[in-house]
């Protein structure tokens, strides 16, 4: 049996990390998340694969070739205009001939799901569900019997939640939280389908802007039966700060193993795991799990704290505190930091003394009470003077430079300068 991966998409709710990768590319316990869904269909003996890539696709099939050293076989389609999943997966047409699963370049999901779809009997049409407190965030989906009745799929952005006042990490979100918080069945966008979802699509008109789950519920409306599988295995990252929730899942499984120069009084604590020579100063503290990439350094007294990847290159500077974050590759952040829950894309530098608040904010909206612990989400080549602070839930475009002193409070767009 053959996989699909739908890898097109350019993750705009995740800016500004993604301008230069798509979303299946950003990086969780140091590897791209599109890595675990390969992983998976390998560990069920799913090999061949057809990958649809699209945006900043080079950076995709330089990283994963032509698969062989993942264990599987990949052969690549392009979808050269993005305009929907129903499109995407019509870009593969040609390259299947029997039952084959389609999966998303982009989620968390384990071999577990799998397994109950390719289970099914031959000829079967199957999709994979799970269930969520924040079920308009995705397509809620009717189920009788283990079998699908249909998916209402998630709500439009409401007009007012701009004007709410709250901080403005918050405005891109609370829409998800508009309608039921109840527990209940959603979509996670993996499918088991056969050749024949090829002519129900161009019966839909591909050109036009098509989700599958629309396709799918048409099928249903003609009497296509589909058994509902369900897992307690898949994440997404929808936003920014969402891929520290994957991240601390990824690193939960991480192995222990460190290799490079731990200076006296160096202590190690939990399961850390080095991708290759390190160097961990005098009186450093590592408490994992934690990972770090080849040439990482990490300067003398300082802190990596639980639940902290650290990607290759990157410096630590001595008296710094790091915890519950990812540090992408090559980013600098000097003595006396402090950065909490909170995502860094590469090539940033963080002055001496440059605090990430990481305070919890309750927001209510329509009797809807969300409450986040968020650090701020910084992204490529940024500049963060000495002493900086930059506020919780606040979102740092690329390239921005920001003078020494200054207090951070509220979204910055790219190429942003604060003197």
């Amino acid at each position: 049996m053959k996989a699909v991966i739908l890898a097109a998409g350019e993750g705009t709710r995740l800016r500004p990390l993604t301008e230069s990768m798509s979303k299946g590319m950003l990086p969780v316990g140091n590897r791209p998340i599109l890595s675990y869904g390969i992983e998976a269909l390998e560990r069920v003996g799913v090999r061949d694969i057809v990958m649809v890539v699209g945006y900043r696709r080079e950076k995709v099939q330089n990283y994963f070739g032509d698969g062989s050293r993942f264990g599987v076989r990949i052969e690549y389609v392009h979808q050269k205009s993005r305009i929907g999943t129903a499109h995407a997966l019509f870009q593969a047409r040609d390259k299947v001939d029997g039952p084959f699963l389609v999966v998303p370049g982009d989620n968390l999901f384990t071999a577990k799901g799998l397994k109950g779809l390719l289970e099914l009997p031959p000829g079967s049409w199957g999709l994979l569900i799970t269930e969520s407190r924040m079920p308009s965030k995705y397509g809620v989906v009717e189920v009788k019997g283990g079998k699908l009745l249909g998916i209402r799929e998630k709500p439009k952005l409401s007009s007012d939640l701009r004007e709410t006042g709250m901080p403005s990490v918050f405005s891109l979100a609370l829409w998800e939280y508009t309608g039921s918080t109840d527990v209940l069945p959603i979509n996670t966008g993996i499918y088991l389908f056969n050749p024949e979802i090829f002519e129900v699509l161009e019966r839909m008109g591909v050109e036009e802007k098509h989700r599958l789950t629309e396709a799918i519920e048409k099928m249903v409306r003609e009497g296509y039966e589909f058994h509902c599988i369900f897992t307690d295995s898949w994440r997404d990252a929808v936003y920014p700060w969402d891929l520290l929730e994957l991240n601390e899942i990824v690193l939960k499984g991480i192995g222990e193993g460190i290799s490079g120069d731990l200076s006296q009084g160096a202590i190690v604590k939990g399961r850390v795991f080095t991708e290759g020579e390190v160097r961990i100063g005098e009186n450093a503290v590592i408490e994992g799990p934690v990972i770090l990439g080849e040439g990482v350094e990490i300067g003398p007294f300082s802190y990596v704290g639980p639940y902290t990847s650290v990607g290759a290159g990157t410096r630590i500077g001595a008296y710094s505190r790091v915890a519950r974050s990812i540090l992408m590759e090559d980013v600098l952040v000097e003595e006396r930091a402090t950065v909490l829950n909170s995502v860094v894309a590469s090539g940033t530098i963080l002055g001496s003394g440059v605090f990430t608040d990481a305070s919890e904010f309750e927001v209510k909206l329509r009797g809807i009470t969300m409450k986040k612990r968020i650090g701020a989400i910084i992204g490529e080549d940024c500049s963060i003077g000495h002493q900086s602070v930059i506020a919780s839930g606040a979102i740092v475009g690329n390239r921005c430079n920001i003078a020494p002193l200054k207090h951070v409070n509220e979204n910055l767009p790219d190429g942003s300068r604060v003197l």
